[in-house]
């Protein structure tokens, strides 16, 4: 009898196997960055995966590791002067036994960003969460979002994600 366990528990080990996808598998179609130039194309998908894979495993200490200054400077950290000028962002009271998990982050469209020099390019991403509240059981939200990319002191830096009307002011 315990024979005949192995075969099934070894075939489901494969299946949940074969079935997980790292963080870093989030980027699958590579034809979306071939308006970056090449020379830091491959610099960009490696900064935009780790971004993905911190944002999944919710390491927000390391995801401001790939903040660019602006970003940081607008959470007040940083330079001196972002820190003695700092004005606190906007906070959001969260209510009572609400919970979200992001599952999923993936990226769909990359375009050059005109309207200020603050910021080379934006992407756009579908995001999957995982949403329970007081007691009601968990659901997956997907919604659309947003972030920025600039290449400063000769790496990718990116913003926070942005939500609602896709605008970074």
């Amino acid at each position: 009898m315990k024979i005949a366990r192995l075969p099934f528990l070894l075939l489901g080990l494969t299946i949940l196997l074969a079935g997980y996808v790292p963080a870093y598998g989030q980027i699958k179609d590579q034809k979306l960055f071939e308006l970056i130039p090449a020379t830091q194309r491959a610099s960009f998908i490696a900064r935009l995966n780790l971004y993905i894979e911190y944002s999944l495993e919710d390491q927000p200490t390391k995801l401001e590791t790939l903040y660019s200054e602006g970003e940081l400077c607008g959470l007040c950290r940083g330079k001196r002067d972002c820190i003695d000028n700092c004005k606190p962002p906007m906070t959001l009271q969260v209510p009572e036994g609400f919970t979200s998990v992001m599952v999923a982050l993936k990226p769909v469209k990359v375009k050059p960003y005109t309207l200020t020099n603050d910021w080379a390019y934006y992407i756009d991403a579908e995001r999957k969460e995982r949403v329970s509240w007081k007691g009601h059981g968990p659901r997956v939200v997907k919604d659309k979002v947003r972030l920025f990319a600039v290449h400063q002191n000769g790496d990718w830096f990116f913003s926070l994600l942005s939500i609602g009307g896709l605008i970074k002011l």
